[in-house]
């Protein structure tokens, strides 16, 4: 009794102090940041990336991204309990009325989904008491039940039969927290759709579920599914929307959740993963300028750089042509600089093949608009 006394009095001593510890774990190179064979990213700390994805300006062109189609956001899902069939005589007005407000609510299905970094898997050492080892083989695990105690703040700590007392791993403190904040609509087991395993190189790659449901383009409801099961800073949902997103840009499906809320965070993690050729080309073949106009003011917006500064009074015409413009000088310095350093200086060729096909849609995409142009000033006119 005097030993078992013992732990729970260190237990309740610690706990107060992990109450007002405050955790400050080490930050390194954002989850979100892979590297692409031989291209490296950006280095983006983690914390420097949430910031990023939740500026202002940012928020602003990725929802311009996002596109607005209400007979896509208001399309078939899966729901609980449908609501039942309305018909209705309309005037003119009262249907452009009621379709205002059904654009008014379609906002809610463009709420982006936080981008957060995934929580350590790791436990701090609050003390070892080597007097209490070996006294019970299993673990014993302490949670706060104060009432103002919240799922994010809850005090767990383990005493391992070491004597070790941690803090308690992002896996444990969702299964103790369970049992204060039931989730009756979320299984203890993860669903097998959502199951990744290391390919021959280590890389996380998508099951074999997983890729069938991608190939039928059930992207939409696979993301939507992962949001309500897991936490936005949960590892396995990290992990699963990377997987989802590289094999959306290698499968070139990008349409597929274009008008969701799931474009805005696929489009910032192509722009930090060098993958904004992928983008503006997706926007280019639908000729949609603006899209792509944005996503230049976006990328300078990530990379900034003095030199390819866009002013703000620039229009979506301005952006592409001073974008272009850019590109043709960077190939002539490159063709420059291979000339001069033939044995240095290695150029891509399939770089320099994607960048001229880019190239080329864009300069199609500014002659149209420059033809769509002329002829509204010659109606006008």
């Amino acid at each position: 009794m005097a030993i078992f006394r013992h732990i729970i009095q260190n237990c309740f001593q610690n706990l107060r102090y992990f109450g007002t510890h405050e955790l400050n774990f080490c930050r390194h190179k954002s989850f979100w940041c892979n590297n692409r064979g031989k291209e490296t990213t950006k280095f983006f700390d983690g914390l420097e990336l949430e910031k990023l994805f939740v500026d202002e300006n940012v928020q602003k062109l990725l929802k311009s991204l996002c596109g607005f189609d209400l007979n896509r956001l208001y399309s078939w899902r899966l729901i609980n309990s449908p609501s039942r069939r309305h018909y209705a005589l309309m005037t003119d007005n009262m249907y452009k009325e009621f379709l205002f407000k059904m654009a008014s609510k379609a906002q809610y299905f463009l709420q982006f989904v936080p981008l957060k970094e995934p929580r350590p898997n790791k436990a701090e050492t609050l003390s070892v008491d080597s007097d209490i080892a070996g006294h019970d083989p299993s673990k014993i695990i302490f949670v706060d039940i104060s009432h103002d105690s919240t799922e994010r703040d809850r005090a767990i700590v383990v005493r391992e039969p070491n004597g070790r007392l941690r803090t308690a791993l992002p896996e444990e403190h969702f299964r103790m927290n369970r049992i204060f904040f039931d989730k009756p609509d979320r299984p203890v087991r993860e669903p097998p759709l959502f199951h990744l395993h290391p390919d021959s190189d280590g890389k996380i790659v998508c099951g074999d579920i997983l890729l069938q449901t991608l190939a039928r383009d059930e992207h939409e409801f696979v993301l939507d599914w992962a949001c309500n099961f897991y936490e936005p800073d949960d590892h396995k949902f990290v992990e699963l929307c990377k997987c989802i997103f590289e094999n959306t840009i290698k499968k070139q499906k990008l349409s597929v959740l274009h008008s969701t809320r799931h474009f805005g965070t696929l489009a910032f993690y192509m722009i930090i993963n060098n993958y904004y050729f992928e983008l503006i080309e997706f926007f280019a073949q639908n000729q949609n300028i603006s899209g792509v106009a944005n996503t230049i003011r976006l990328l300078r917006i990530i990379y900034p750089n003095w030199t390819t500064t866009i002013p703000s009074n620039f229009s979506d015409l301005d952006v592409l042509k001073e974008y272009l413009n850019q590109i043709e000088q960077q190939i002539n310095d490159n063709k420059e600089l291979k000339q001069r350093f033939s044995s240095n200086i290695q150029v891509k060729v399939d770089e320099c093949e994607k960048t001229k096909i880019l190239i080329s849609l864009l300069n199609n995409l500014l002659k149209s608009e420059e033809n769509e142009k002329k002829k509204r000033r010659q109606t006008a006119a």
